[in-house]
């Protein structure tokens, strides 16, 4: 009995210091983006909503497991990206490693820790294949996305550092929207839209405005979002014509934002008695978590 209890401690004590150290790891790295002015929180944010909402991944675990895993096996993610940002040049991997590296070597119970051991086996496994990686550019992907696979089990569902490590790996295996991808984009977005849960805003070639199918004026479009907004996971589906004057989209979308900003500050006030723009990182993040914006702009016909 005495040997069991001692093993529990043990493992919950192990646990407990596994968590603390990605803590500590995951504060690095915000803090390093946060001094070069980089909401690297708020980024990864927007990406998963994007990948949500262009229905790439769901907002579980479970899904993102699911999409590396189909990554791993076939080199390919089904969908495309609607939100495109210089993420290769953030050196995210390059920061967590350093992060990871300096946060457990300062540790001395800690030796091997797996996120130092991931990027260990991704340069060995970079560096053993090569030739096929040359041959064949997917290779590198769908190596990188069976070692994800394999290192989740590691951590916990919950876990923000890993969460941030698969987001941005997704981004990167997901193609951005272009010609190559357009009709694959719109039959598989099509096929599994929700319209209980998303608004369209589309503008046609005589620059006529619908709100879910209904014509009405760019000044009635943050009334009629406002419910829509405070539905936790709303889609705002953006999609206008060539012909559409750039004018009359270009005052849609500014409408559409100063609505979500105008949430923003109200509920800012109301939690905090300040303005949005007053706040601090962290409440900023709490506000955008209460008020998330998901715009999906949809290629134009």
């Amino acid at each position: 009995m005495r040997l069991l209890t001692s093993v529990v401690i043990l493992l919950l004590s192990s646990s407990i210091f596994t968590q603390n150290i990605e803590d500590k790891i995951y504060r690095c790295m915000v803090s390093h983006f946060e001094e070069n002015e980089i909401d690297i929180v708020d980024l990864m944010r927007e990406i998963e909503y994007n990948l949500i909402a262009n229905r790439v991944v769901s907002a579980s675990a479970e899904s993102r497991l699911e999409k590396l895993n189909l990554m791993a096996a076939t080199g390919k993610i089904p969908g495309a990206r609607t939100f495109n940002y210089p993420l290769p040049e953030l050196k995210i991997d390059s920061i967590l490693h350093h992060c990871s590296t300096l946060i457990s070597s300062s540790l001395d119970e800690v030796e091997g820790y797996c996120l130092n051991q991931f990027f260990a086996e991704l340069e060995t496994v970079i560096n053993l294949n090569q030739k096929g990686i040359v041959a064949d550019p997917n290779k590198l992907k769908k190596l990188t996305a069976q070692l994800l696979v394999d290192y989740t089990n590691r951590f916990d569902d919950d876990s923000e550092l890993w969460k941030m490590i698969q987001l941005m790996y997704l981004y990167i295996f997901t193609p951005p929207l272009g010609l190559t991808n357009l009709s694959e984009y719109f039959d598989h977005l099509d096929s599994d839209i929700d319209n209980s849960n998303s608004v369209r805003i589309f503008t046609d070639a005589n620059n006529i405005i619908t709100f879910d199918g209904e014509v009405v004026e760019v000044h009635q479009l943050c009334a009629l979002l406002r419910p829509k907004i405070l539905e936790e996971g709303i889609t705002i589906l953006l999609r206008s014509y060539r012909a559409t004057s750039y004018k009359i989209y270009k005052a849609i979308y500014n409408e559409i934002m100063d609505c979500y900003s105008d949430m923003r500050n109200e509920r800012s006030l109301e939690i905090f008695n300040i303005t949005y723009a007053q706040l601090s990182s962290e409440d900023r993040r709490k506000i955008n978590r209460l008020i998330p914006i998901i715009i999906n702009e949809l290629e134009p016909k």
